[in-house]
């Protein structure tokens, strides 16, 4: 059985943005920030210097990883709360809130290359 009218929790909504934001706050970005001073000093050895450069080019990448994976998590956390704002107004034309949860696929796109949504 199909409800007459869908109600929105744009409560909820705000506290999923918030979860996202803290996620990338507490979790990843401390991550990210540990990334630069990685080093490694194989010594001298006939392929010390191949180690290292194929060592900072690793870190360099996961660094370019995990920074796009902040701005991606930042993008959907913002995203939800201004969407929770607009529903609390919303009514019942949701074609504002749609081109923001659009837009928000296009910026995780960006963010997240090759990602599928």
């Amino acid at each position: 059985m199909v409800p007459d009218e869908i109600q929105v929790d744009h409560e909820a909504i705000k506290r999923l943005g918030e979860k996202f934001l803290s996620l990338a706050d507490m979790h990843v970005s401390p991550w990210l920030a540990k990334v630069p001073s990685s080093t490694i000093n194989p010594g001298a050895f006939a392929d010390a210097d191949d180690l290292r450069l194929a060592f900072n080019n690793r870190r360099d990448a996961l660094g370019e990883g995990l920074a796009n994976i902040v701005e991606a998590i930042y993008d959907i956390g913002n995203t939800l709360v201004v969407v929770s704002k607009r529903y609390e107004k919303v009514d019942g034309d949701t074609a504002s809130v749609a081109a923001d949860l659009d837009a928000l696929f296009e910026r995780v796109r960006e963010d997240l290359p090759g990602i599928k949504l």
